[in-house]
């Protein structure tokens, strides 16, 4: 997942990205963050680089979650029919992932279904 995240007057644009493995590229190698970002627009050009590892760092310990293309296709939390189960969170959100957004989104949907669960006891 990459974004603009900055605008700068003179054209440039600061971009974020995450992704599953920090492994598999080197987050200060402009050139292979260039042959990425290419993949998307080849008239970018990439002229710095620099990166992060969330896992290891010692107050987060994760990134915000970046879910594969499908990935909640088979297993919706949020729809567990008439299950006494009620999960919130932002990593479960429909929009605004791993966002307070979304953390607002499915403690609104939890908290209705759990009325509606408790007016039917």
């Amino acid at each position: 997942m990459i974004r603009s995240e900055y605008f700068l007057y003179d054209g440039t644009t600061i971009m974020v990205g995450f992704g599953p493995d920090h492994t598999e590229l080197d987050g200060e190698n402009v050139d292979e963050i260039n042959r990425i970002v290419k993949e998307w627009d080849p008239e970018l050009e990439v002229v710095g680089s620099t990166w992060h590892n969330w896992q290891e760092d010692q107050w987060s310990g994760q990134t915000w979650t970046t879910p594969s293309l499908g990935q909640f296709d088979a297993a919706k939390p949020h729809d567990l029919g008439e299950a006494r189960l009620v999960l919130a969170g932002s990593d479960w959100a429909a929009g605004w992932n791993s966002f307070v957004d979304g953390a607002i989104e499915t403690g609104y949907r939890a908290a209705n279904k759990i009325n509606n669960l408790a007016h039917k006891a």
